[in-house]
C-alpha cells in the first residue's frame, strides 16, 4: 500500500493544487475503500455472493438474464462476468469499475454514459480513450488521475469543497451516493 499511497498523494496534489491535509485524507479514505491501493480494476464477485447480498438487486436482475445460472457464470472470464453483472450482457465493451475511485460502467446507477465520460477524460489527459481505459486498470498513477479528473471536471468537486470534506461526506455526496455500507473515516486512512 505504501508506494501506491505515495503515488496517490502526489497525484492528488497535482490535480488539486492548494489541497489541505483534510482534503487529501478524504480522497485517500475513498481510494483505499475502492482499491486498497492495490487493484485498480474491479474483480467480479462470485455468483453466490451476488445472489446472497440484498444490496445487489440490480446485479441480481442482470445475473438472472444469464442462461444456465451459476454453472454458466462460473465458466465466464472476469470481463464477461463483469459484463453480465453490470449490463446483463457478457459482451459489454465496458463493465464494472476502474481507476482509483472505481468509476463504474453499468446499466443502472449514476453514470449512464461511461464511454462518453471516458472520451472526455482521455481528451483532458491527451490520451486515446482505449489507451486510457487499459492503463487506468493497471497503472496506479493513471488510475488515480483518471478518477480525480472525473471528480473535478464532471462532478465539479473543487479544492475548496475537498478542504472541508471528510471521507464519509465525500463518499455520500460524490463518490458512491447509493451505497448503504460503512465507510472508513479520514483519520483511519491517515494512520495507515
Amino acid at each position: 500500500m505504501g508506494k501506491n499511497k505515495d503515488i496517490a498523494i502526489k497525484v492528488i496534489k497535482e490535480e488539486y493544487p492548494g489541497i489541505s491535509q483534510q482534503g487529501i485524507n478524504a480522497l485517500l479514505a475513498n481510494i483505499e475503500i475502492e482499491t486498497g491501493f492495490q487493484t485498480f480494476v474491479e474483480i467480479p464477485q462470485s455468483y453466490d455472493a451476488v445472489m446472497a447480498n440484498s444490496n445487489l438487486s440490480s446485479m441480481q436482475g442482470n445475473l438472472s438474464k444469464l442462461r444456465g445460472g451459476k454453472t454458466a457464470y462460473d465458466k465466464l472470464s472476469n470481463n464477461e462476468k463483469l459484463g453480465v453483472l453490470y449490463h446483463g450482457d457478457k459482451k459489454a465493451k465496458y463493465a464494472g469499475g476502474i481507476g482509483g475511485l472505481q468509476l463504474t460502467s453499468s446499466n443502472y446507477g449514476g453514470l449512464t454514459d461511461f464511454e462518453g465520460e471516458l472520451k472526455k477524460i482521455a481528451a483532458t489527459l491527451n490520451m486515446k480513450p482505449e489507451d486510457l481505459y487499459n492503463k487506468a486498470k493497471t497503472d496506479p498513477e493513471t488510475a488515480i488521475r483518471f478518477s480525480l479528473v472525473h471528480l473535478r471536471d464532471s462532478k465539479n468537486v473543487n479544492v475548496q469543497e475537498l478542504n472541508v470534506s471528510d471521507g464519509k461526506t465525500l463518499r455520500k455526496q460524490h463518490i458512491n451516493p447509493y451505497e448503504t455500507q460503512g465507510v472508513a473515516t479520514s483519520d483511519q486512512v491517515a494512520r495507515n
